[in-house]
């Protein structure tokens, strides 16, 4: 439903349909299965990440994998055999659904990889939604994150601010 494209002048993007920012689950499930595009194409051209594809080609087309997707998809036979003939589909969907809690893995390195990407992705799908910038906000001020920018104060010594007043 939505795309991953590398442009030819290697900039890559993740493309959300406007209908995907009515729920922010709905806009986090499409960049998390766009985004283990992206991850798989840098695997295949980046040196240092050499036979890390193929690893996790081989973890999403395990037998314990492809059973957990097609539960997943058990009403919906054209998205099992999109991802069944199509390693890097399988991929996505395992790291999304994955990312999503809906499926477990059991491979220590294809966790740990998977598991700085989500960190990295859960902050940047926050950004995009009006409650996770105000989450950011309201856990930038209490952390005296902003203080530089607005005023010295922190909502920790306005708390503290306002007791000594009221006990005054």
């Amino acid at each position: 439903d939505g795309a991953y494209v590398n442009k030819p002048d290697g900039q890559e993007i993740i493309v959300l349909h406007d209908r995907h920012f009515e729920s922010p689950e709905v806009s986090r499930s499409i960049v998390y299965h766009e985004s283990a595009h992206a991850l798989f194409r840098r695997l295949l051209v980046d040196k240092r990440f050499e036979g890390d594809a193929e690893m996790l080609v081989r973890v999403a087309t395990s037998e314990k994998i492809q059973a957990q997707l097609d539960a997943i998809y058990a009403d919906k036979e054209g998205t099992r055999e999109y991802y069944k003939a199509n390693p890097e589909e399988a991929v996505a969907y395992m790291y999304q659904h994955w990312a999503e809690g809906k499926l477990e893995i059991i491979d220590k390195h294809a966790l740990t990889v998977f598991q700085r990407i989500k960190a990295f992705l859960d902050q940047v799908v926050n950004a995009l939604t009006d409650q996770g910038r105000t989450e950011e906000l309201l856990r930038s001020f209490k952390e005296g994150r902003l203080a530089s920018e607005f005023s010295p104060l922190t909502a920790a010594d306005l708390a503290r601010s306002n007791e000594i007043t009221r006990s005054a």
